[in-house]
């Protein structure tokens, strides 16, 4: 073999050197091997100022096609949050994996006194956890209890998932905020928090979960709740409204439901410079058809439905001036992100009153300009 032919074998052996091992996954595990996270509580025990953890985790190895997929529930503590996600290996023969984790539940009050910065800056970091899971906050005394409750399937961490993914389309009752954005608020502060709220109800003598709303932060700490029907129109506000029912008086003492199937909000702001006050002004289109209208024996004709229309402008107005109202007074907390929206449009505003952004908050002015059209009676005219 010459020098040629000797020069041209190494430099080949070098690159199967280097290639053969990419063809494999440095940490690969089979799922038999591997403990499937769902969703994650997340408490701490005041006694000892420990994370107490619960993971709602895939049986791989007694789930089938015959069984089914069966779930546990294990618990760990640590002084640390890695610290008790490593514990929780000591209970179990697998290896725990979040690649496929969608929810984690934090209690009332962790958020509260802690704030969940840790939390979001552990999971961001970590290379498993997906940046589109959920978190959400428990209402009840602690976020375990959340896990344990059983909705229509066992397996709790992936309905509480769907719960708070289809809410929009369906009810608009609660939030759905993904990991990574929650990060880029927190990081950002031009615009604060607000999380999807669960708690407990009974169904059919049974206990079981249920959406309640947001749970509204100032920075990364919980400072309050929002009603379900308050969070319809917080949603309406931030544009994220996909359907849900309004339910709004067009005649004394009666109720109409509107069932919204398309919105539209758009944000604009005007500026003071002489009494240096903001006014943020909220246009938002509806399209909607009626549903359980108290006067359905009456003609439906155009004057009919022109008076629903206004009626719904007007009652759409009101309940957003009193949400805004609710929040300044009571939170002083900027859900709505109208601060990010002048720090996008005017960057340079934005820095000179960013400092004192709670007190222009506090101050501000709503104008709301709504038009609602009803393509769709659900009656029958004569």
């Amino acid at each position: 073999m010459n020098k040629r032919k000797i020069k041209k074998f190494f430099v080949f052996a070098l690159i199967l050197l280097f290639v053969v091992p990419m063809f494999g996954c440095w940490d690969y595990v089979t799922l038999p091997d591997t403990g499937v996270v769902l969703a994650m509580a997340v408490d701490k025990d005041p006694a000892t100022n420990n994370y107490k953890l619960a993971f709602d985790i895939i049986d791989m190895k007694n789930s089938s096609k015959d069984k089914g997929i069966k779930d546990i529930i294990v618990e760990s503590e640590g002084v640390t949050i890695f610290d008790a996600i490593r514990n929780a290996k000591r209970k179990l023969a697998v290896k725990v994996f979040f690649g496929n984790m969608e929810v984690i539940v934090v209690s009332d009050e962790l958020a509260r006194t802690e704030g969940i910065m840790n939390i979001v800056e552990f999971m961001i970091r970590d290379q498993e956890p997906r940046e589109t899971l959920n978190i959400l906050i428990s209402q009840e005394k602690t976020a375990k209890e959340l896990l344990l409750l059983q909705g229509i399937t066992n397996m709790s961490g992936s309905e509480l998932h769907e719960i708070v993914h289809e809410d929009r389309k369906v009810t608009a009752k609660t939030e759905n905020v993904e990991l990574f954005e929650i990060f880029n608020m927190l990081e950002g502060k031009n615009q604060q928090l607000a999380l999807p709220a669960f708690h407990k109800v009974k169904a059919d003598d049974k206990e079981t979960f249920e959406s309640n709303g947001c749970a509204i932060f100032k920075e990364d700490k919980l400072i309050g709740y929002l009603s379900p029907d308050d969070t319809f129109y917080y949603l309406m506000i931030t544009d994220k409204l996909q359907g849900g029912i309004m339910n709004l008086q067009v005649q004394k003492d009666r109720l109409t439901a509107f069932e919204i199937y398309k919105s539209k909000t758009k944000l604009s702001y005007e500026y003071d410079k002489k009494t240096d006050k903001f006014k943020m002004i909220i246009g938002i289109e509806i399209f909607a058809s009626i549903h359980d209208f108290p006067g359905q024996n009456e003609l439906i004709d155009e004057n009919n439905i022109k008076n629903m229309q206004e009626a719904a402008q007007k009652g759409i107005t009101d309940n957003i001036k009193r949400v805004v109202s609710e929040i300044q007074n009571n939170y002083d907390s900027d859900i709505f992100g109208f601060g990010e929206l002048i720090y996008r449009k005017n960057p340079k505003l934005w820095k000179n009153i960013s400092k004192d952004w709670d007190k222009y908050f506090k101050n501000l002015e709503v104008e709301v300009k709504p038009h609602v059209q009803i393509k769709e009676t659900g009656l029958v005219g004569k």
